[in-house]
């Protein structure tokens, strides 16, 4: 019996099967979770990442310090607000295994600014914190790519008591790099949970979405 001709596949038909697989696996459940987000995003009610209590008149804030320089330099003040580790700038350098952060610096400087604030913000302004002696209040732990800082809690919110200083600026420039705010004593004021610290990214994130599609502009991190 002759054989029966072998049909060659349709083009046509491929093309389509190969659509409802790329769909199906990718496509489809792409489509879902995008509107899986948009549904939370426009359904959750905005709420205060960090509940601050009101602040007496004596007690400041660092954006308000910040804004007024050269009134506050040389004064004792009261500043309240979050704690932060500043940013270091490790050498890559070939480290032994025992010590695999051997090109970062050995002390680290604490940083406070708004108590609303994000720990991730970038383009957060903030007030460099000093002890009397001048050193950073945090030491990198031996060996180790973390930093210890005695008697304060990265993250959580303080009431600091000391002196601001502000160097104004040099001829031709507008501002003045050299500030800082050398510490006499300080309090823990609120400790900020996980759970919060969660939220307040969320939301941190939420607003600058709206800010984006509300601007004519945006800037690139």
């Amino acid at each position: 019996m002759p054989e029966k001709p072998v049909r060659e596949p349709n083009p046509t038909h491929i093309l389509i099967t190969r659509f409802f697989i790329v769909f199906f696996t990718f496509l489809l459940p792409l489509a879902i979770l995008l509107v899986g987000i948009v549904l939370i995003y426009t359904t959750t009610p905005p709420r205060k990442s960090i509940s601050v209590a009101p602040l007496p008149s004596s007690v400041f804030t660092p954006d308000q310090v910040l804004a007024g320089r050269g009134a506050y330099s040389g004064r004792t003040i009261t500043v309240n607000g979050r704690i932060f580790q500043e940013s270091v700038v490790c050498e890559n350098k070939a480290c032994p295994p025992e010590d695999s952060c051997c090109g970062c610096p050995v002390e680290r400087h604490l940083a406070i600014a708004n108590a609303d604030t994000m720990v991730t913000g970038k383009s957060l302004e903030r007030l460099r914190l000093l002890p009397f002696s001048g050193k950073a209040y945090c030491e990198r732990k031996p060996g180790s790519c973390t930093y210890e800082c005695p008697e304060w809690s990265p993250g959580d919110i303080y009431n600091v008591t000391g002196i601001f200083h502000f160097e104004p600026p040099p001829p031709g420039w507008q501002l003045s790099l050299d500030y800082y705010f050398v510490v006499d004593k300080h309090q823990l004021s609120q400790k900020v949970t996980a759970e919060t610290s969660l939220m307040t990214i969320f939301n941190d994130i939420k607003k600058q979405l709206t800010d984006l599609a509300n601007s004519a502009s945006y800037v690139l991190p």
